[in-house]
C-alpha cells in the first residue's frame, strides 16, 4: 500500500485509540500487529529525522531540536517536509473491523487516515 511518511506517523497516532479499545482476540491481534508494524516505520522515520536534524547542526532537545542559527533551521525544515511528503510501498497487516464497527468509538481525524489501512465497512 503507498503512503506517504506523513501518513504513516497519522496511522501510528491513530492506530492507538483502536488499541484501546476491547475487541474479539483475533481482530485485537490484528490490530496489535497493525501498532507494531507501524512502529517499526516510526523507529526508522525517527532516525532519519536524527540524521538530517545532525546534518545541519541540530540538537536534540525535550521539545524537538534546536539549530544554531535561523538558516539551519529552515534547511532542515525544507529537507524534513520534502521526507515526510515522500510515498513508498508500505507492506501492513491486514485489519478487517466490519463485523465490530458497533465496538469502535473513535474520532473523525483517526478515522480518515485509518480507512486508508483498514477495513470499516458497515453491515
Amino acid at each position: 500500500m503507498k503512503l506517504s511518511v506523513e501518513e504513516v506517523v497519522k496511522a501510528y497516532t491513530a492506530v492507538h485509540e483502536l488499541v484501546a479499545i476491547p475487541l474479539p482476540f483475533v481482530k485485537a491481534r490484528q490490530v496489535a500487529t497493525l501498532r507494531n508494524r507501524l512502529q517499526e516505520e516510526i523507529n526508522i522515520i525517527m532516525q532519519e529525522e536524527a540524521k538530517l536534524a545532525q546534518e545541519f547542526g541540530g540538537q536534540r532537545e525535550q521539545k524537538g531540536y534546536v539549530f544554531p542559527d535561523t538558516k539551519s533551521a529552515q534547511k532542515f525544515n525544507e529537507k524534513y517536509q520534502e521526507m515526510i511528503a515522500t510515498e513508498d510501498e508500505y507492506v501492513l497487516p491486514k485489519v478487517d473491523l466490519s463485523d465490530d464497527i458497533d465496538k469502535v468509538n473513535i474520532t473523525p481525524s483517526a478515522v480518515e487516515i485509518l480507512e486508508k489501512i483498514i477495513k470499516f465497512e458497515v453491515r
